[in-house]
């Protein structure tokens, strides 16, 4: 389905993308492509007020983060390395960039990174417990900074060690240029070798390569300047013109001695500051095993980036170093001369670099640059960030593998990084941002298409699943309900088709609309957070110094997001026209899909009806008066209809066994063990236990949903909670009943023994789920354990000092979170734990607790609602203190009664109407089910939803909200999506 400019909508999409810079003709195809007029001019951060804005290019921020189908997030983990250049020069090699640094660029960085205003400080007691070192802490302040480093503890002595590092290292050679014979045929070559733009050794290699035998031609290097390779490239290319390939001759740089590898990585927003160092201080552990030297820090967001903004920095040298004894030289330091050579030394006691970094998993092959180790160090920080999580019970979980790996179709966008991500906030492109913005708004519009796909597909499917029942009646001769049954066809396809013109255009200009809003709210927001900062006496000197461009740009900001919204205003007629139009047309497919649905049933009364036409014949059988009643079948009766409401009757413990009925009389007994009477009082019994059986699942279910205490709490105010617990002391010695008494006292054993169990070495304090364990204040945080060398698992939290708050936040999060799945077995819904690790051991503690049997039945019926809109079954009776089946189910039970235990006619006539009535609304239901299950593809993608407009701004309609009851429910618990 593509966009048409004639329809409405499409009109009004289109004068918004009119303010963009934006291909029309690809976004017309759902692509996002960005005019770049001309080449962007090189800005650098001090700049970004003074240059340019263009908010007028959308912005590369996603609306939210991509999730797996198992509920976890990719994470920004960066490795880096610095190595010597030229000239005392360095150069550092970080993913597709290379990029000349200064001859001071290593301790430059460790001067960076551990600067004053962007490390967090912490209680001294506390980072003395995590690292066992208090030698840098402010005693008079009682704080410190969360550094750690096995260098040394004072700044100064670890800028020596940095700088000892870059003139310890091996120097860099001479580039040269390689000639690889395989890259060209040989008579290529030999054209090369007659070609005068080439240099005599450039030629003479070429002819030397071009004779020799397929066997000897080996690659030849030639030692020149940069100028000279790429002056030789260049006649090379000219000379062979498409003969030539990039991989016949190359610059080979000369390789020098690595100084430093960068870490860098973001902490779970979720966490709290002790949560942070505990995870920083485990993974340097794993450094320290490794034995490298490395300088960690915790850096805190600022005015100048996003209050979520919690990552940490290291910087690693890969070999191992020691201090000389008695002396404060590293042991790489200390050099001899060699004997009768100018300016060359030995260094007996340097000990060799650690290859894992350098070399692949098997240390041999240099060119893997240690991806595997890379991978195992991302593995590494992604546990201990999952075990934080997992202790606040939360199921947002990191994964350390790509969007492929992960399940997530959709393309990566590449970082930012430290220059390009302050000029896109402060409203200025960049040609990263803007890729990255054609990856992430393209994908918006690809995610809107394919949801309004499926619901068309849905629709479709309905609507030929009911032309093949028109077919049916109308073969049956039922010519009535085949005329009923088209006019509901002919209704339900003018709305679909109307659907299918208008549903995408709505979603496309609501994507569009968030576009256009993107670079302009994020400049806002930027510029907001800066001019906060300074107004109350905080911000940096640049700051200071350019409050009066900031402020402009902030009226820039504000003055394109007014122009945009008064292109929202001008098409708000339009767009909330047809929005309302779409509401009333979801809301007539759901009453015609019901009508259709009864007018089924209808049909297939009239083809069969097993349970009226037993009736009828029982019906045509003469009655006979109460008093005709034989004594022995009264009795009979009588019997039964004790066992059913005041008797267990247990299933038989073998194949060939009996079905008994505890608590039985001996005459009672005797009766239904007769020999006339026992193959009659079997099959009876037989019903009446499947009954029970259903009663108790059903108070069963009541009871797990308000406790038992809670349920006799509610006595004597419904009807339903009076036969509940009815059943429950009636049937007290059903297997169910008893077995579910077992697995509450096995819950209970378990939930005191967790409440004792030790949790993480690293803590002292347990974290209680549920508690305030985000903190905002420096220095306030949990006061944890010494470290203890035990194996880190995660276990439940101590619940002793707030079970309660534990038991709510546990239930908010299955409302809430998106990698909860709820699962209906055997007719109860249960949270689905298979995509949130440790979870399933709470829910087994917690299981039966009201909030959270309450939780599970909210996000229940919260994802149907969003599964199928416009599905004929609805649930109008979802929020009613009980459970409407329960209730239903007294019918039902008349019809088996009145059909399996045989009862004379004139008991009969009192379950008719109830028959009727209970038959209809089974096979509705069944119908409905059927249908959904039949139309539904074979897809977990929900349906576009609503989209939320801030107060200010006229309300866009998305394509998932609809006119029911089950509405106001889901809308009342929080569902839906906003901007």
């Amino acid at each position: 389905m593509k966009i048409k400019t004639t329809c409405p909508i499409g009109h009004c999409s289109a004068r918004l993308r009119q303010a963009l810079a934006i291909e029309e003709e690809e976004a017309l195809c759902h692509r996002v492509r960005i005019r770049r007029e001309v080449k962007d001019e090189k800005r650098s951060r001090s700049k970004r007020w003074t240059a340019t804005a263009r908010f007028d290019v959308p912005a590369p921020y996603r609306p939210s983060r991509l999730v797996s189908p198992d509920g976890r997030v990719s994470f920004h983990f960066s490795f880096e390395t610095v190595s010597k250049a030229k000239g005392g020069k360095s150069v550092l090699t970080g993913g597709s960039r290379t990029t000349l640094l200064s001859t001071s660029a290593i301790w430059d960085h460790e001067s960076y990174i551990t600067r004053e205003g962007a490390v967090p400080t912490i209680s001294a007691a506390l980072y003395e417990q995590y690292v066992e070192r208090s030698r840098i802490c402010d005693e008079s302040a009682g704080v410190t900074a969360a550094i750690i480093s096995n260098i040394s503890d004072d700044p100064a002595e670890r800028k020596k060690f940095w700088k000892a590092v870059q003139e310890c290292e091996r120097q860099a050679g001479e580039d040269r240029l390689a000639f690889y014979p395989n890259g060209l045929p040989p008579t290529s070559w030999l054209k090369l070798a007659g070609c005068d733009d080439l240099t005599a050794e450039a030629r003479a290699i070429a002819k030397q390569l071009g004779n020799a035998p397929a066997k000897a031609r080996k690659k030849v290097f030639l030692t020149v300047s940069e100028s000279q390779a790429k002056a030789t490239i260049k006649a090379a290319r000219q000379a062979l013109g498409s003969e030539f390939s990039r991989k016949a001759i190359m610059i080979s740089r000369a390789r020098a001695g690595r100084t430093q590898y960068r870490l860098n990585g973001e902490f779970p927003d979720a966490i709290d500051a002790a949560a942070r160092l505990r995870i920083l201080v485990s993974f340097c552990e794993e450094l320290k095993r490794l034995r490298v030297m490395y300088t960690a820090v915790i850096h805190e967001p600022d005015e100048h980036n996003d209050e979520r903004n919690h990552h940490f920095h290291i910087a690693i040298y890969d070999r191992p170093c020691a201090k000389m004894i008695g002396t404060d030289v590293w042991d790489f330091e200390y050099r001899v001369k060699v004997p009768g050579q100018h300016n060359r030394y030995n260094f007996p006691a340097r000990q060799k670099k650690i290859t894992l970094f350098s070399r692949g998993s098997s240390g041999k092959d240099f060119r893997d640059q240690g991806k595997s180790m890379i991978f195992a160090l991302r593995s590494r920080f992604a546990d201990l960030c999952n075990e934080e999580l997992q202790r606040i019970g939360s199921t947002r979980l990191f994964d350390p593998r790509t969007f492929a790996e992960m399940g997530i179709d959709q393309t990566p966008t590449r970082p930012l990084g430290p220059k390009a991500a302050p000029l896109e906030a402060a409203g200025i492109p960049t040609v990263t941002g803007m890729t990255n913005a054609e990856i992430v708004w393209s994908a918006e519009f690809e995610q809107a298409k394919t949801a309004c796909e499926l619901n068309a597909k849905r629709r479709s499917k309905r609507l030929h699943k009911t032309e093949e029942t028109i077919v049916l009646a109308s073969e049956t001769g039922n010519a009535e309900i085949a005329r009923k049954l088209e006019q509901l066809v002919d209704r339900a396809r003018t709305k679909s088709e109307f659907l299918d013109r208008h549903e995408l255009s709505l979603e496309e200009y609501r994507v569009t609309l968030e576009m256009a809003w993107s670079r302009s709210d994020k400049t806002e927001e930027t510029c907001d957070r800066i001019i906060k900062s300074l107004e109350r006496g905080g911000g940096t000197k640049a700051d200071r110094r350019d409050e009066s461009l900031i402020r402009r740009r902030w009226d820039e900001a504000s003055e394109f997001a007014d122009f945009i919204h008064q292109i929202h205003l001008e098409n708000s007629a339009t767009v909330e026209s047809i929005a309302g139009q779409v509401l009333s047309a979801r809301s007539e497919l759901v009453s015609i899909y019901n009508d259709i649905a009864q007018t089924r049933i209808e049909l297939d009364a009239e083809l069969a009806n097993p349970v009226a036409n037993r009736m009828a014949a029982e019906a045509s059988i003469p009655h006979h008066n109460a008093g005709e009643i034989e004594p022995r079948e009264e009795r009979f009766r009588q019997l039964f209809e004790k066992i059913l409401n005041e008797l267990t009757v247990m299933a038989p413990s073998d194949a060939n066994g009996v079905y008994t009925v505890p608590g039985i009389s001996r005459q009672d007994l005797k009766l239904i063990t007769d020999d006339r009477n026992k193959a009659r009082a079997q099959a009876r019994l037989a019903s009446i236990a499947k009954l029970q059986a259903k009663r108790v699942r059903q108070a069963l279910e009541l009871q797990a949903k308000h406790g038992h205490d809670g349920l006799a709490a509610l006595a004597g105010t419904h009807h339903t909670v009076d036969r509940a617990l009815h059943h429950l002391e009636v049937y007290k010695r059903h297997p169910l009943v008893v077995a579910t008494a077992q697995i509450d006292k096995a819950c209970d054993v378990a939930d005191a023994v967790c409440n004792d169990e030790p949790t993480m070495a690293i803590s002292v304090k347990p974290v209680v789920v549920g508690s305030d364990h985000q903190t905002d204040t420096p220095g306030e945080e949990s006061q944890p354990a010494k470290l203890q060398t035990v194996e880190r698992n995660w276990v439940i939290p101590d619940q002793s000092e707030d079970r309660q708050k534990g038991i709510v936040e546990f239930a908010d999060f299955i409302r809430t979170d998106s990698g909860v799945k709820i699962a209906k077995i055997d007719g109860r819904l249960e949270v689905d734990f298979s995509a949130a690790d440790g979870g399933e051991r709470i829910s087994k503690i917690w299981a039966d607790e009201p909030e959270v049997l309450q939780a599970i039945q909210d996000r229940y019926y919260a994802e149907e609602a969003r599964r199928c809109p416009e599905s004929e079954i609805v649930y109008p009776e979802a929020v009613l203190e009980f459970d409407y089946s329960y209730e239903n189910d007294l019918s039902c039970e008349r019809i088996t009664i009145a059909q399996v235990m045989d009862l004379h006619p004139c008991y009969d006539a009192s379950y008719q109407n109830a028959a009727n009535s209970a038959s209809n609304s089974e096979k509705q239901d069944d119908i409905a089910s059927q249908m959904d299950r039949e139309s539904a593809p074979n897809s977990d993608q929900p349906e576009c939803g609503p989209m939320a407009v801030e107060p200010d701004r006229v309300p866009v309609v998305g394509t998932a909200q609809r006119v029911s009851e089950e509405e106001l429910w889901y809308y009342n618990n929080g569902g839906g999506v906003g901007r």
